[in-house]
């Protein structure tokens, strides 16, 4: 029985590369410009930009007064594109202008594409901000 590690020696060792949690998030429809979403059967490639930093080995969610209450992740999108190159290139313009509202410090680039009602964003790259 000694051989069982405990749950918290498990997760500690485990280091996610992606900038959002699990690397994938939902956009409603209702709350993307029509312009920047893509057509049914269509992917585009965003760029957003997003509340989650890391601290020290844990990941925080920065909030904001105009926050919608009980959320934690929060995310906008920047811009839309037709290719991945055009998106990864905003992608870096981005992190070094830091347009981000107050509390959208970290920016991620990934596939936009149509599900119902809902816009599903898979990250392809991005940078969580650090806070030490």
């Amino acid at each position: 029985m000694n051989t069982i590690k405990h749950f918290s020696e498990f997760s500690s060792s485990l280091d996610l590369n992606e900038s959002i949690e699990h690397g994938f998030y939902y956009f409603p429809k209702l709350d993307v410009d029509s312009s920047m979403q893509p057509a049914k059967g269509e992917t585009k490639f965003a760029v957003i930009a997003h509340n989650t930093i890391k601290f020290g080995r844990s990941t925080m969610y920065l909030k904001s007064n105009a926050s919608r209450g009980g959320l934690m992740f929060e995310a906008k999108i920047i811009s839309v594109h037709d290719t991945e190159e055009e998106a990864k290139e905003e992608y870096k313009k981005a992190m070094v202008l830091d347009n981000g509202s107050s509390n959208l410090v970290s920016y991620a680039y990934g596939k936009l594409t149509v599900k119902g009602s809902n816009l599903p964003f898979e990250e392809i790259d991005g940078t969580r901000r650090e806070i030490k």
